[in-house]
């Protein structure tokens, strides 16, 4: 019989001082291997303490996005506190699951001291709703009002940052957001300006949801 190995996050390895380790426990002891050498996938299946979110990734099918190496990713995984915090979820539409989860994803990596640097700016995430950097007195990173307790878990396709509660997006939202560049944005000139949000340096307009 093929024995598996068994995947185990060493939190302390993993945050505060974090030096991006993950120890791995196979049948002849526990090996230091460093996430780095990691996808996204298999960073989250090494903590148990993911264990819920990775349920709902896989309930939702959205397991192999985050095993894909040829895209990058920003991650921001509530641990299990988190969503006993929230509460029960089961009566969600696998549209509304789907929306819940992309709302921690952004498409590109971001690091803790971007965020930090991006204190009260919005980006977009991969359910194209809008997300808040924060950071309080104490130097503490925030995203809306979750704080990261977990900075800068670094995979082979992204950036994983563990959150102390579930992010809470708009699940059936009225309001749709698509980029623009300023060429396409000629043709909305009569739009509403407050229709309009500038991150960055991309444009971002809100189309009604029909």
């Amino acid at each position: 019989m093929l024995l598996l190995p068994i995947l185990t996050c060493v939190l302390a390895a993993c945050g505060g001082g974090n030096d991006n380790k993950v120890a791995v426990e196979e049948s002849g002891g526990q090996v230091i291997v460093p996430a780095e050498e990691m996808n996204i996938l298999q960073v989250l299946e090494a903590d148990t303490s993911f264990s819920r979110f990775l349920g709902s990734l896989e309930l939702a099918g959205l397991t192999d996005r985050f095993a894909d190496t040829s895209r990058q990713f920003t991650i921001f995984v509530p641990n299990n506190s988190a969503f006993d915090l929230l509460g029960d979820i089961s009566g969600l539409t696998n549209d509304q699951l789907n929306s819940l989860l992309l709302y921690h994803v952004l498409d590109n990596q971001v690091d803790g001291t971007t965020i930090a640097s991006l204190k009260d700016q919005l980006t977009f995430t991969e359910n194209s709703q809008a997300i808040t950097y924060k950071v309080d007195d104490s130097n503490n990173l925030y995203i809306n009002d979750a704080q990261i307790v977990i900075t800068d878990i670094v995979a082979t396709n992204g950036i994983v940052h563990v959150l102390s509660e579930v992010l809470a997006p708009e699940l059936d939202p009225k309001f749709l957001w698509t980029s623009f560049d300023e060429t396409e944005l000629v043709a909305h000139e009569n739009v509403p300006s407050a229709l309009f949000s500038d991150v960055g340096s991309d444009t971002y307009i809100r189309f009604l949801r029909t």
